[in-house]
């Protein structure tokens, strides 16, 4: 990866000053590695040697005298010569020495980093200074050729020593010591502990004249600014009167800021208002079509109450001709009731007599419910709801007689089945319903005819009065009045059937069509159908009277 940058800085860099800092950062920081990595090799060289004395169980004291006093069975060949003058105090002096090397790397590391950092850098001639410290033909180099062999040598005959189990040879190892330093020697031949000694006292100079020279130019500036008051005092004005003009602008800023904010909400609210104005315009504008309306209404309202009046009028008198009947009819049946509970001693029929009074009377409230019901519940709902009523189709059922598919309602099958239960039985109060339904047929079909004619009559006036003209009020107030009295005549009138034609066809195998089930329901159908359209037509009218309204 090194070799690819260093190709492409060759390539792309070459003749530049782009990477200037950043090369001399590099070796700055080689240096301090360097100066690490030779400390290594001593301090680890010294501890294997003295790991080695340790396991021979030699006790390590200042002199070496008296180690061999005490260990005779070392094969020492120097004599008298001191352990720890020739091999523990070199090696801690040059220990001393590299921690010396690196306080002056760190600090040339630490001023070229500053350098970098501010996008500046020494300048190039120093280039070849820190070369020769830690190039590969540098000082440091051969620094860290001397420590990695001897490292190399004395690993080998410590492990040759354990593997032997023999003792150590304290000649052999400076003999090694001496080869070499003899390599890194400049004239050649042996050398000692000096000579790596001299090696790096003079890298410690070189590195501090390096050191000196990057930070001289701090120096000069320090001077130059410690002389030159007047030029802060005026660079201090400057500074004040920068600050001043930036607040003043920041303040204009906040200005503009604000005078935005409020033109923004004066928009909103102007906004607004146009649309308060509008809805105002609206208003009034409805407020002028309410009046308009209001006095229609009021007009429609004085002629309702012209009318209600007369209606009032003319129900007084009907309720008052209705009561009069009424009292007739009471006294009647008042008479005959007398007469009907008249006791009858010796009659054997008394009994009998009694059961069919009690009928009739259960019939009568029968029927004055069902009556009270239909008027109170079903048809003013029907009439509120006005539900569309199902399309008459036409068949042959019950002998060729038009009849009606669709389902009947259920109070009609209740009233039929009721009806058919009283007249299949011999029950005497079958017998009287039945007596009543014949006494009430005539009636009816006198009623029936009556309000269809009413109804056609009706029906023509109102195509009259549609193909001629606007509908009146009046008109369509008394047309519905007779309308909603047609409606409860209708509902009122009893929902039975009469299947005494049944009996009589299987007795002599002919009844007359008016006289069947299928007629008589048909004929019903048929009476509210026409109702069904008197009341569109009646709506349709009061339509077109609002929309002319």
């Amino acid at each position: 990866m090194v070799n690819q940058f260093e190709h492409l800085a060759e390539l792309y860099l070459t003749g530049t000053n782009l990477d200037l800092g950043e090369r001399e950062l590099d070796l700055a920081v080689a240096l301090d590695h360097d100066v690490d990595f030779f400390a290594s090799t001593m301090a680890w060289t010294k501890t294997s040697l003295l790991e080695i004395f340790k396991d021979d169980g030699a006790y390590m004291t200042e002199r070496v005298l008296a180690y061999a006093d005490r260990h005779s069975d070392i094969d020492n060949e120097m004599g008298d010569e001191e352990l720890e003058t020739e091999l523990v105090n070199p090696l801690q002096k040059l220990l001393d020495q590299c921690g010396n090397v690196r306080t002056v790397a760190r600090k040339l590391v630490k001023r070229v980093e500053e350098l970098t950092n501010e996008s500046a850098a020494l300048k190039a001639e120093f280039i070849p200074r820190l070369s020769h410290l830690t190039g590969g033909s540098g000082l440091m180099e051969l620094a860290l050729k001397f420590g990695i062999q001897l490292a190399q040598a004395v690993r080998l005959y410590v492990i040759e020593v354990k593997e032997k189990k023999d003792t150590l040879n304290l000649t052999r190892v400076l003999t090694s010591v001496r080869s070499t330093a003899g390599e890194i020697k400049a004239g050649g031949g042996t050398g000692s502990w000096q000579t790596v000694g001299d090696l790096l006292s003079q890298l410690q100079r070189d590195a501090a004249d390096v050191l000196a020279l990057a930070t001289d130019s701090d120096s000069e500036i320090k001077t130059l600014a410690a002389v030159n008051v007047d030029a802060e005092r005026k660079i201090t004005q400057l500074n004040e009167e920068m600050q001043e003009l930036v607040r003043g602008i920041k303040t204009r800023d906040q200005t503009i800021k604000e005078t935005v904010v409020k033109v923004q909400t004066m928009e909103r609210r102007m906004e607004a208002s146009k649309k308060q104005a509008d809805a105002l315009a609206d208003l009034e504008e409805q407020l002028s079509k309410a009046r308009k309306q209001e006095k229609a209404y009021e007009e429609a309202m004085e002629q309702l109450q012209a009318d209600l009046d007369n209606m009032e009028q003319e129900n007084s008198r009907l309720k008052q001709s209705l009561n009069t009947s009424e009292r007739q009819a009471s006294g009647a049946a008042q008479n005959v009731e007398f007469e009907l509970t008249v006791p009858v001693e010796g009659n054997v029929e008394a009994s009998h007599l009694l059961e069919q009074i009690e009928a009739l009377r259960g019939t009568v409230r029968f029927l004055r419910t069902e009556n009270g019901y239909l008027k109170g519940q079903e048809m003013l709902k029907e009439i509120q709801a006005l539900p569309p009523l199902a399309e008459i189709v036409t068949g042959t059922r019950y002998g060729g007689v038009i009849g009606v598919d669709e389902p009947l309602d259920p109070s009609l099958l209740t009233a039929e089945s009721d009806g058919r239960g009283e007249e299949l039985s011999d029950d005497p109060r079958g017998r009287v319903a039945r007596a009543a339904r014949q006494a009430s047929a005539g009636p009816r079909k006198k009623a029936d005819a009556e309000a269809n004619t009413r109804g056609q009559e009706r029906e023509g006036s109102t195509e009259k009065g549609g193909a001629k003209g606007k509908p009146s009020l009046q008109a369509l107030s008394t047309e519905s009045r007779l309308l909603y009295r047609e409606l409860l005549e209708y509902s009122a009138t009893p929902k039975l059937v009469d299947l005494g034609a049944l009996e009589q066809e299987r007795s002599r195998g002919w009844v007359p069509q008016r006289k069947t089930a299928a007629y008589q329901l048909w004929e019903r159908k048929r009476e509210g159908e026409r109702l069904r359209r008197q009341v569109d037509g009646l709506r349709v009218q009061t339509a077109r009277l609002v929309s002319i309204v």
